[in-house]
């Protein structure tokens, strides 16, 4: 399993002695302005529930869920969080030889190595900003019986149109496509690039809600199969698979579908608004350089910049260790990403106040390593 996932708030804060309220967590995914108005307290409301058992089938969300998107509830299965799904899909495919676009979330390739699956990846580079050629995906998947696609993609932010997606899943019917589209929702393409509506034999869709209403902590996501391979993963997954709490959010969430959409709006307009700060403040930065991203975390390498008067180099590690000493700003070393190096590193969109404080702390940390001579 990958260590040093972005997150791990209370364990850094007591290394730096503050509260974990006074750190600044640009090292996790999720929505700045979540979780929605009310939630919280809701589930307060449903806190005498969970001296019963929640409901074994999770049929109640899955409905909820399958009506916004127009689907047979039969294809969609909840549990908690995609990872659950992930680690079992290798085994329930029966996968020999698994595709995986790199760089991208370690969890695929673990969850191959766990069953025993073979992983071929393809690496995207730099010097392309990371974009995946359609023609090169289909040459890659020759041979592979199972490819996961993370779109968009974590950590560069890249996306691929439904039309490349579905022109490759509909080429290569005996291979199974595993598409995790947890950070899709923070696109205004959303509708358009889903392919939950897609029906297609070979396909396998996630879909995350932690990250787009900022509940990681209560684990809860979900899965569009074929029918068949829903069913498999509902008696391996096994009963009781959400918890109460999580499922009471997901009937807040998808209760009132106008304030939902009002919510999901009004966050990528956010996010958007917020994510052109960082570039116009970096653009002509010869520090670092910010990659084009759709959603919500930004991809950033540093350059190969000497300390003067050294051969020393400034490395992600040395910047992140920089910003939680001084400044208690928390951001992903992506130095242990399969196809990055230790220059690069991410950092997730907040609100406007916090991330004033990050861009002047990015900058006057980038400014002291490359001229330590004139920083007071």
């Amino acid at each position: 399993m990958l260590t040093g996932h972005g997150g791990n708030v209370s364990e850094l804060a007591a290394g730096v002695g503050c509260a974990p309220e006074a750190m600044l967590d640009m090292s996790s995914n999720v929505n700045p302005m979540g979780p929605p108005a009310g939630l919280v307290a809701y589930l307060r409301k449903e806190l005498p529930r969970i001296v019963s058992l929640p409901e074994a089938d999770n049929l109640g969300i899955r409905m909820r869920y399958a009506r916004v998107w127009g689907l047979d509830v039969n294809t969609i299965v909840a549990a908690d969080g995609t990872t659950r799904f992930i680690y079992l899909l290798p085994q329930l495919l029966r996968s020999k030889n698994a595709l995986i676009v790199e760089p991208t979330y370690a969890d695929y390739a673990d969850a191959c190595m766990v069953h025993g699956v073979a992983v071929k990846p393809l690496t995207l580079g730099a010097n392309e900003a990371f974009a995946l050629d359609a023609h090169r995906l289909f040459t890659a998947a020759e041979g592979c019986d199972t490819v996961f696609i993370c779109n968009p993609n974590n950590p560069t932010g890249q996306v691929l149109s439904r039309c490349v997606l579905e022109t490759l899943i509909r080429a290569c019917p005996g291979t199974w496509f595993v598409v995790d589209e947890s950070y899709l929702p923070f696109l205004d393409t959303e509708n358009d690039d889903t392919l939950l509506c897609l029906d297609a034999p070979n396909l396998i869709v996630l879909r995350s809600i932690s990250k787009l209403y900022r509940i990681p902590g209560l684990r809860v996501g979900f899965i569009k199969a074929p029918v068949p391979i829903a069913s498999q993963l509902m008696q391996m997954i096994g009963p009781w698979s959400v918890n109460t709490l999580a499922q009471a959010a997901v009937r807040f969430i998808y209760g009132d579908l106008m304030k939902n959409r009002l919510f999901v709006t009004a966050s990528r307009q956010t996010i958007a608004r917020e994510k052109k700060r960082f570039y116009d403040a970096f653009c002509n930065n010869p520090c670092i350089e910010l990659f084009p991203s759709e959603t919500l975390f930004v991809l950033a390498r540093l350059r190969k910049t000497v300390k003067k008067g050294t051969s020393t180099r400034l490395t992600a590690a040395c910047l992140k260790k920089t910003l939680l000493m001084k400044n208690r700003i928390l951001i992903r070393d992506c130095g242990n990403f399969s196809g990055l190096d230790r220059s690069f590193f991410r950092f997730s969109i907040q609100d406007t106040k916090s991330n004033t404080r990050a861009i002047r702390a990015f900058a006057a940390a980038l400014y002291a390593f490359a001229y330590p001579e004139k920083t007071p």
